[in-house]
């Protein structure tokens, strides 16, 4: 498989889907389902900021905003074996994976795409400049 990680079985299904067909009536009777929603918000300069928003919290801003949502999600308390319905507008994006494995990933830089990967919690050390190392000050 390339060394990318799908976050579901099906991975990314990017297609339209009839929020009146079957699909949505099952989701909407399964309780355990989080309904995303994908979006942009532009800045004062014209930059574009990606969104992902539930009922229950919204992150923005960052290269993964579904990976960092389900940590946020996790951190209030959210069951990790809820599933995530991900969707841009009338287009559902991924197959409906729990929050946890949503939790354990982030998004690299591939070699001509992004891509998900394994995520690592940054370890809180501060790691000092070489400038700091050497002692220069620089004022």
């Amino acid at each position: 498989m390339d060394g990318k990680i799908n976050p579901g079985a099906g991975g990314n299904v990017s297609q339209d889907c009839d929020p009146d067909g079957d699909e949505a009536i099952a989701s909407s009777l399964d309780l355990q389902v989080i309904h995303v929603e994908l979006s942009e918000r532009r800045g004062k300069r014209g930059d574009c900021f990606p969104v992902a928003a539930c009922s229950i919290a919204t992150v923005e801003g960052t290269a993964a905003p579904i990976c960092n949502l389900a940590r946020k999600l996790l951190a209030l308390g959210v069951d990790p074996a809820r599933h995530l319905s991900i969707w841009r507008g009338r287009t559902k994006c991924f197959h409906d994976v729990p929050v946890g494995r949503w939790a354990e990933l982030t998004v690299k830089e591939g070699q001509s795409s992004p891509v998900f990967a394994p995520y690592v919690p940054f370890s809180g050390i501060p790691v000092a400049s070489q400038r700091a190392k050497s002692g220069v000050r620089h004022e």
